[in-house]
């Protein structure tokens, strides 16, 4: 072992007294996650809300006969939409662009009008409803506008088909609820944001797109 003077020159000191002592292993943890104190929440934690997950899909779709829903009160649009049969009526928007150019020839679509709706489990859609053409007597349509409406200015309602009387009925809701948090549920988002969530995938700008290809027998 080693030895040195120390300060004063008197006391052999060994050296291995004045290094840092950085061999000692540090104490075990003892942590106990099962342990009752370390078991139970703090309050102030159980307290916080919880985090909105991102929205990141929007259906195009009507309302189901078993959903109780709310329109918002000024979030629509018109667009030009073809329905696939083939993938159950899902809607494709056309570009204006691609539309006006005549694009689209013979293949079929309507122009409908989108409304935002939630249901009372919280789910955000555009409800598609087509526009007026003429003054022909249409009780679907005429149903549909009025249930529209109902779903704006009196609150929660279910809309069901009647294909015997071939229109849609309306059925308020028998609880009291609160009205939707729209600026929560659209997470802040304005109108054209939320058309983009929703029809983003299923944009048709050109004629090389693939339902084009499909529906003009290129493919």
């Amino acid at each position: 072992m080693t030895h040195i003077q120390s300060a004063d020159g008197s006391i052999p000191v060994s050296e291995s007294t004045n290094r840092v002592k950085d061999t000692e292993k540090p104490a075990p943890d003892t942590y106990d996650p099962f342990a009752p104190e370390n078991l139970k929440l703090s309050q102030e934690f159980l307290d916080q809300p919880m985090a909105n997950p991102l929205l990141n899909t929007i259906p195009v779709e009507r309302p189901g006969d078993q959903e109780f829903i709310q329109v918002h009160p000024t979030f629509e649009h018109t667009a030009i939409l073809i329905s696939h049969h083939d993938e159950r009526n899902a809607r494709y928007l056309v570009d204006k662009r691609f539309f006006e150019s005549g694009g689209l020839g013979p293949i079929k679509y309507h122009q409908e009008r989108l409304y935002l709706y939630v249901t009372r489990q919280g789910k955000l859609a555009f409800w598609p409803i087509k526009v007026r053409k003429d003054n022909k007597e249409n009780t679907w349509l005429e149903s549909a506008e009025a249930a529209r409406d109902a779903a704006r200015n009196i609150g929660w309602i279910c809309i069901i088909s009647n294909q015997a009387k071939k229109k849609y009925e309306i059925y308020p809701s028998g609880g009291d609820f609160p009205d939707p948090d729209w600026e929560k549920i659209t997470q802040g988002k304005p109108l054209n944001e939320l058309l983009r969530i929703a029809l983003k995938d299923r944009l048709i700008m050109d004629e090389n797109h693939p339902l084009m290809r499909k529906l003009t027998g290129r493919e």
